[in-house]
């Protein structure tokens, strides 16, 4: 029998938010120890209950004491010995740390460390980072990287924490695993109606400066000034991290009737008499309280910060506000309470992300295989789920995870009559296709369609502000079903559908982005695949009479450096990887940058020449002094950029 130990700094925790996954594994004959330094007899008693054996250990959760920490290291390494378990699981701070390396000491053959958060040390806090916390930054990140690089595998629940990691160099990138949340039983947490009168809104958190409590405090205050009725909960303990409140602070915001605090309580009847749930946290792992309230089936307001904004699709399950914004908070609370008709319906988009994205019988499957404790009789393939900068996270396309195999994101700038004809071409030439249509309207447009008339769903996004080309895509992608996302200008016209064709290059599972060869509307083949641009170069072909080609016109299946932006289709787990486009760009360069990347992360774009579009272009950057303007400034950043940097340290330029 393979054994397991489970090493948390709170007993809380080993049954709040590891109980399914302990009960998993011993349903696959796995035998674990849950060790915790906090156990009072109630927690024994309901980790028994699921099945494991909890084990006290000494460990102080907060505070930084190197010699109690290094005897409670050696501590834990003779009891990691005695135990003799075949893998370790640390997660949060300290278990991560000390846990992994007292595993390695003590020979355990399996280790696994889960970073759920950076924690207080790396988290912003808007004031000005003083020489202690600099001093504590620096030692925790000497830690992490010695226990990291003892440890097999290393789990992240978003790819931001992924990218400081990694980019800090705390962690290889072979190590690195990928798991959207550790998930909620969804049959555990079941969706309830949501109170419409009054509107209820509720935290529940650690009471930490860093969770947003102060602010949610002050935008209730601002709210109750117009709308006194409105009822503000906040559940949670007092916490000894330096970033505490003090009890009388949180005692004043209740004497001065802002807001209820019922104290650490069980969240699931609370969760009931609320309309909306609010976190406005400067930074998480991935919030378990928020996933919760989603599978009950309540609307989100939170904060546009790693952890948290992969929680909310902005406009459709809840809104998004600047970290820190008191203002942006309470207004985004004021929508509620005006509308209170957005509660429902937001509410039950809650419940399909949740079911979609959270469902902890989709996640633990994964967890279960990073662990090694996966039953071998089980039909989860490991492939099918797996993210890794390392390897490959795909699987053949014939195997199609979702209903929705292409996601397809277009964004209007004022051009809906150019949208209309595409949706015309999807209507007339994709019957086949398993495809969806997010558009975002980066301007207020009246639709001169009816988005039900479709064979395919229509997703509707309308931007409050314009955004760029790489931030509405990215922000498409959210609410995107597809194992593929399809990035398509309002100006592309088919005769055939592409997407067929282009999906058949997939097979190839070192392909990241497929482009269709690219005619212009006089039957010339654009020139929409090239080299990486360099100054040279672009001095060159602006002085150069015609047209310069790097590739010749109309071969199949050239491998290019980069692929034109008008159409490209993505596989998913490639583009989630390298987080998107970069959205410093703005309107160009956003492709040539991605395909960089693709690329420095040993994947290759294709062109497809036997799946053809028309290209309808309007260049602005020729005639408008604004949008050259924007042509040369991104040029500029491209040109400064760390990806350009590591591209000419190749010589791939």
């Amino acid at each position: 029998m393979k054994t397991l130990a489970i090493i948390s700094s709170q007993a809380f925790s080993l049954v709040n938010f590891r109980g399914r996954l302990i009960a998993d594994l011993v349903a696959n004959g796995v035998k674990v120890y849950a060790l915790a330094p906090d156990f009072t007899e109630t927690f024994r008693a309901q980790v028994r209950a699921l099945g494991a054996l909890p084990v006290d250990f000494e460990l102080a959760r907060t505070g930084m004491s190197p010699w109690r920490d290094l005897l409670d290291m050696f501590r834990l390494t003779r009891l990691l010995r005695a135990l003799k378990p075949d893998v370790s699981l640390g997660y949060f701070i300290k278990p991560v740390i000390y846990g992994t390396i007292a595993a390695w000491v003590a020979g355990v053959p399996h280790r696994v460390a889960m970073i759920e958060g950076l924690g207080y040390i790396y988290t912003p806090s808007g004031d000005r980072l003083t020489w202690k916390r600099r001093l504590l930054r620096k030692s925790v990140s000497l830690l992490y990287r010695t226990a990291l690089g003892l440890a097999q595998r290393v789990v992240f629940l978003n790819k931001d924490d992924i990218a400081d990691f990694l980019n800090n160099g705390l962690v290889r990138s072979s190590k690195v695993e990928h798991l959207p949340g550790i998930g909620v039983d969804l049959n555990d947490w079941q969706a309830v109606p949501a109170v419409q009168q009054p509107v209820t809104f509720l935290l529940a958190a650690r009471l930490l400066r860093e969770k947003g409590v102060v602010e949610y405090a002050q935008a209730a205050a601002r709210v109750k000034q117009a709308d006194p009725q409105t009822r503000f909960i906040l559940l949670g303990a007092l916490d000894p991290n330096p970033g505490g409140l003090a009890v009388s602070q949180v005692q004043g915001f209740v004497d001065a009737g802002i807001l209820e605090w019922p104290g650490h309580v069980n969240l699931k009847p609370w969760m009931a008499q609320a309309s909306v749930y609010v976190l406005p946290s400067y930074r998480e792992g991935l919030p378990r309280s928020t996933q919760e309230a989603m599978a009950m089936g309540r609307a989100v307001i939170t904060t546009d910060v790693p952890g948290c904004r992969e929680t909310v699709v902005d406009g459709q399950n809840g809104f998004l506000v600047p970290v820190r914004d008191v203002a942006a908070l309470a207004e985004a609370m004021l929508k509620f309470v005006r509308q209170p008709g957005l509660i429902t319906p937001m509410g039950i988009e809650s419940r399909r992300l949740a079911e979609q994205r959270f469902d902890v019988n989709i996640i633990n499957p994964q967890l279960l295989r990073i662990l090694q404790c996966a039953s071998p009789a089980g039909e989860f393939t490991p492939d099918q789920w797996r993210t890794e900068a390392s390897t490959h996270p795909v699987q053949p396309v014939t195997q199609a995870t979702t209903d929705v195999v292409v996601s397809v994101s277009v964004v209007s700038h004022g051009q809906i009559g150019l949208v209309s004809l595409l949706l015309q071409d999807i209507e007339r030439h994709c019957q086949a296709e398993r495809i969806e249509l997010i558009l975002t309207l980066n301007f207020e447009e009246v639709l001169p369609f009816d988005p039900a008339a479709f064979f395919f769903p229509i997703t509707v996004i309308r931007n409050a502000k314009p955004k760029g080309f790489g931030a509405n895509h990215n922000h498409a992608l959210k609410g995107a079903r597809g194992d593929f996302f399809c990035v398509v200008n309002p100006d592309i016209r088919f005769d055939v559908s592409p997407f067929s064709i282009l999906l058949e290059c997939f097979q190839n599972l070192n392909i990241g982005v497929v482009a269709p060869l690219v005619y212009g509307p006089s039957g010339e083949i654009e020139d929409s695949t090239r080299m990486f641009p360099t100054p040279r170069k672009i001095i060159q072909k602006a002085f150069s009479r015609g047209v310069v080609r790097d590739y010749p016109a109309g071969l199949d299946l050239v491998h290019p450096d980069w692929v034109g932006g008008m159409f490209m289709l993505f596989r998913r787990s490639v583009f989630e990887l390298l987080q998107g486009f970069d959205e410093r760009y703005f309107l160009y360069y956003e492709d040539v940058d991605i395909c960089a990347r693709i690329k420095l992360a040993n994947y290759q774009a294709v062109l497809c020449s036997s799946s053809p579009i028309v290209h309808h272009a309007q260049r602005s950057s020729h005639s408008n002094i604004r949008y050259l303007r924007w042509h040369l400034m991104s040029m500029l950043r491209f040109f400064t950029s760390p990806v350009y940097k590591q591209l000419r340290s190749l010589s791939w330029l």
